[in-house]
């Protein structure tokens, strides 16, 4: 069980780990509360705090985060719709906390 590990394939940190991080910071966005994740929660604060994935989150963030927030907000909700693969059949989902970051 991963609770009982400190990385995502065993003792060792390894590219499963990089990999999947990024994922990590969705929880919050996907309405989840990170309390009842701690050790999702441990794994990602120690992965987030190393040095080179703090450099690479702030590269990425000068390239992509405004561009793509500005992305959002001007997005129409069938651009949407499409960008998340959701068709007709689904029901309607309001996207205004997404426009407001």
């Amino acid at each position: 069980r991963q609770r009982d590990r400190e990385w995502i394939a065993g003792n060792e940190d390894s590219i499963a780990d990089i990999a999947i991080w990024p994922w990590s910071q969705y929880l919050e966005r996907h309405g989840l509360d990170p309390l009842d994740f701690p050790a999702l929660v441990r794994w990602r604060t120690a992965i987030g705090g190393r040095p080179t994935v703090k450099r690479a989150e702030a590269v990425w963030t000068e390239a992509f985060a405004e561009a793509g927030r500005a992305n959002a907000r001007a997005a129409a909700d069938d651009q949407l719709d499409r960008f998340f693969g959701r068709t007709a059949e689904m029901p309607s989902v309001d996207f205004s906390n997404l426009r407001r970051r």
